[in-house]
């Protein structure tokens, strides 16, 4: 089974690259995901279509015309109090923590998910998709 992954469009969210942010695509995003679509066109031939259940995730797969069904299982890696903070308020409000968590993917000193925890969540979800 081929498994192709297309990361959502820009949000203003990347643009000061906020943990766990939630908002829908930017104009700027609209803008790139325009000019991307005549080249994704040839994945809307895919039989399952999944994505996040982020705002972007969706909007970048509907305007690609792939209507998507959004799986929790995608869902961000949960950064707990930590959302909405960009790296460099959280360096400056918990240095240490900020060290752990580069330190050790095991580690969730933010409350939330760790990233292992995250991989392996992804990981598990894609070892059920069928195979061709």
């Amino acid at each position: 089974m081929l498994v192709t992954l297309i990361a959502a469009a820009r949000s203003s969210s990347l643009l000061d690259a906020r943990f766990g942010d939630d908002r829908p695509l930017d104009t700027a995003g609209w803008r790139a995901l325009e000019r991307a679509i005549p080249a994704l066109l040839p994945l809307t031939a895919a039989e399952l279509r999944y994505c996040s259940p982020t705002p972007g995730s969706r909007q970048t797969g509907e305007a690609i015309g792939l209507a998507p069904l959004a799986q929790p299982a995608l869902r961000d890696c949960d950064m707990g109090r930590w959302n909405g903070l960009t790296l460099q308020e959280v360096t400056a409000r918990e240095p240490a923590a900020v060290d752990v968590w580069l330190a050790d993917p095991r580690s969730a000193p933010h409350g939330g998910e760790a990233l292992l925890s995250f991989v392996s969540r992804v990981g598990g979800w894609l070892d059920t998709r069928p195979i061709d």
